[in-house]
């Protein structure tokens, strides 16, 4: 940037060199022009991109909509040092207009559209037929879309986005059963492990009748996403310990975000800007009204796409917990992969004939000392009827 500068005199910090010093700052101008340019790459002027609005509530429908200060602050963070950039940041955001509303353009509107398509086809129209799209020709009765959105997941497990998190033997995960009383249930260690498959429910993540190991970081966590599962006062909880390296796909990290004024990664700079929304829209609560079931297949598809397809594959997904906010896990795992701490197994059943082993020998133990009670508190708020 030294080359660039034709200034001997700094509008943030107020630093002046005399007509004998070479410039040493460019001038504010040419700063805003590349900040106006990033802008109006990754991002429209909502009312003339069509966004619709809603006269009676008073703002716009459908995308996510911005602040010019808020699409500003996105473009400059991280590209000035620390005892700077506050000031010059808040400098060129009142240098744009602030009444324009914004809203994503490019390869982040361009996933969404793909995943909304995703996931209205999958709810509604094919759930189990997913051919790839140079496929389509020749069936041309299957509806399209699912493979082009699956396929742009390949991106989150190549490592790029730094989203792989690589857990050495001995991590620790909770898990928990409710219970009535806290004598109501033997200690038993396979009461706390993956369900066998004639017993494994539906979840956010899986379908019914195939096991996952759902499980957290932490004991708090770990209660509070059992805790709206039944109004037991009471939860047994596990700690299980790997015993094997793990690889995860860590949705609760933020990604590596490529800088906005670098042209040259545009647009692996919208997949990052995807996987906020992305993941805001498949941790959102779901309303158990019967519908549930359906409003979680896209989720389901897209758990056993990343389970069998990644190469080299992952063990499991991190996601942000939709009751604490905290990490919380879904793990690629069945009643196989599970020991006690003196590596006998819990379960005496065996994969079905046929199936593809997981893991071998076992990757979590658990110890008898390492089983709890907790009494489990519920919280609840109410508003006045109007």
């Amino acid at each position: 940037m030294r080359t660039l500068a034709t200034e001997r005199a700094c509008i943030v910090c107020n630093q002046e060199a005399s007509e004998t010093e070479p410039p040493f700052a460019i001038p504010f101008e040419n700063l805003l022009s590349e900040i106006s340019a990033a802008l109006h790459c990754h991002y429209v002027d909502a009312e003339a991109a069509g966004v619709p609005w809603d006269s009676e509530e008073g703002w716009y429908m459908g995308p996510p909509t911005y602040r010019t200060d808020e699409v500003v602050r996105e473009i400059c963070d991280g590209a000035f040092t620390d005892d700077v950039s506050g000031e010059l940041i808040e400098k060129a955001a009142d240098a744009f207009p602030y009444d324009i509303v914004w809203t994503d353009a490019g390869d982040a509107d361009e996933l969404d559209g793909l995943w909304e398509h995703f996931a209205e086809t999958v709810q509604s129209r094919s759930r189990f037929i997913v051919v790839a799209d140079s496929d389509m020709a020749h069936r041309s009765r299957v509806p399209p879309g699912p493979a082009a959105f699956l396929d742009r997941l390949a991106a989150y497990v190549d490592g790029q986005l730094d989203l792989i998190d690589d857990l050495e033997p001995g991590a620790a995960f909770y898990r928990g059963r409710l219970m009535d009383s806290p004598w109501a249930l033997e200690r038993e260690r396979t009461a706390l492990q993956s369900p066998p498959p004639k017993r494994a429910t539906a979840n956010r993540m899986s379908p019914a009748g195939i096991p996952m190991f759902y499980a957290s970081p932490d004991p708090q966590t770990a209660i509070a996403e059992i805790a709206g599962h039944g109004p037991q006062p009471y939860a047994l909880l596990g700690t299980f310990r790997s015993t094997a390296p793990l690889r995860l796909l860590d949705l609760t990290r933020k990604p590596a975000f490529p800088s906005y004024f670098d042209e040259g990664r545009h647009a692996e700079l919208g997949l990052a800007r995807f996987l906020r929304s992305f993941v805001r829209s498949i941790t959102e609560p779901v309303i158990p009204d019967g519908r549930q079931h359906i409003v979680y297949t896209p989720t389901q598809v897209i758990t056993e796409y990343l389970r069998w397809m990644p190469e080299p594959p992952i063990d499991g997904i991190a996601l942000p917990s939709a009751q604490t906010g905290g990490k919380t896990y879904v793990l690629f795992f069945d009643g196989s992969a599970f020991t006690d701490a003196d590596r006998k197994t819990l379960s005496p059943s065996a994969p079905f004939p046929g199936a593809v082993p997981q893991r071998l020998p076992p990757v979590f133990t658990l110890a008898k000392e390492d089983i709890h009670v907790y009494q489990v508190e519920r919280h609840y708020e109410g508003v006045p009827f109007q």
